[in-house]
């Protein structure tokens, strides 16, 4: 797969598809029992992965963030 393959196939998946997906692959990997190959291909699958589970986390943390913020309307002064 090409890197724009990779991030288009990435980016549809839902955190919990691209975590399973991840388990998947680097099980793969673990096995041992690829060609050179697809084990760069594979890699650089799993790393996508990996980026779009940190991306999807550090929204969720944005938006939390917001939300909490939300409740408490008055700026925090130190």
């Amino acid at each position: 797969m090409t890197k724009e393959e990779i991030k288009e196939k990435v980016d549809a998946l839902t955190y919990d598809e691209a975590i399973a997906e991840t388990e998947r692959v680097l099980s793969h990997l673990e096995e041992g029992n690829l060609p050179i190959d697809e084990v760069l291909s594979q890699s650089r699958y799993a790393v996508a992965l990996i980026t779009h589970c940190r991306t999807k986390i550090a929204q969720v943390g944005k938006e939390v963030d917001r939300i909490l913020d939300d409740l408490d309307p008055t700026p925090n002064q130190e």
